[in-house]
């Protein structure tokens, strides 16, 4: 299976038996070599967050170990400047199944967003159904703030009336643990472009 990750963008991972369709308990890791720490993104536990700059090879190699038998699944990612985290490929038929999250909008904002405009946040559990969100936060400069937009509680986004600078922010998701696990995980959206 291969993906395509924005720079900085976090993703959760998780692998499923194909034929019963149960989680597989795993440990993911990165595998590519590393030229410095980080350069490759990071695993924290089953999120990884890609790197904020795109790797000179422009793809990473992500390990799942099943933590039942030890067997090995190989993923490469690739790191892409912009865009967003496109759906996964299917496996070879009978192999293992890695669903991965994601957050996008309707309408879409790959043009960019205007200054007062909304846009509904839309999540995908990567089975076709939406996360069942605990809360959301908007991100300017890898910072939580409240003065580049607002969210309302059932996921719309509606951009701010002043240009911040950078006039870019992104959507942090936080929704629940299918395990029914207490906590919550976040999920980092797409950059949002804002315009005049």
């Amino acid at each position: 299976q291969s993906f395509v990750i924005d720079v900085n963008s976090s993703v959760e991972f998780e692998l499923y038996d194909r034929e019963s369709g149960n989680p597989v308990r795993a440990i993911f890791k990165v595998s590519s070599p590393h030229n410095v720490p980080g350069d490759r993104g990071i695993f924290i536990e089953s999120v990884y967050t890609a790197p904020r700059w795109v790797p000179s090879e422009h793809f990473v190699t992500i390990k799942a170990i099943s933590r039942e038998d030890d067997v090995e699944v190989e993923y490469s990612v690739e790191i892409t400047g912009n865009g967003v985290p496109r759906a996964h490929e299917e496996a070879r038929a009978g192999g293992p199944y890695m669903p991965l999250k994601r957050v996008s909008f309707d309408p879409p904002v790959e043009g960019g967003l205007k200054l007062g405009a909304s846009t509904q946040i839309v999540t995908d559990d990567g089975w076709g159904a939406p996360l069942i969100v605990a809360y959301y936060q908007v991100q300017h400069q890898n910072e939580v703030i409240d003065y580049a937009g607002t969210i309302s509680e059932n996921g719309i986004y509606t951009a701010p009336l002043i240009l911040p600078d950078p006039p870019h922010v992104r959507i942090n998701v936080y929704y629940y643990r299918e395990s029914g696990e207490p906590g919550s995980i976040g999920l980092i959206g797409p950059p949002i472009v804002l315009i005049p």
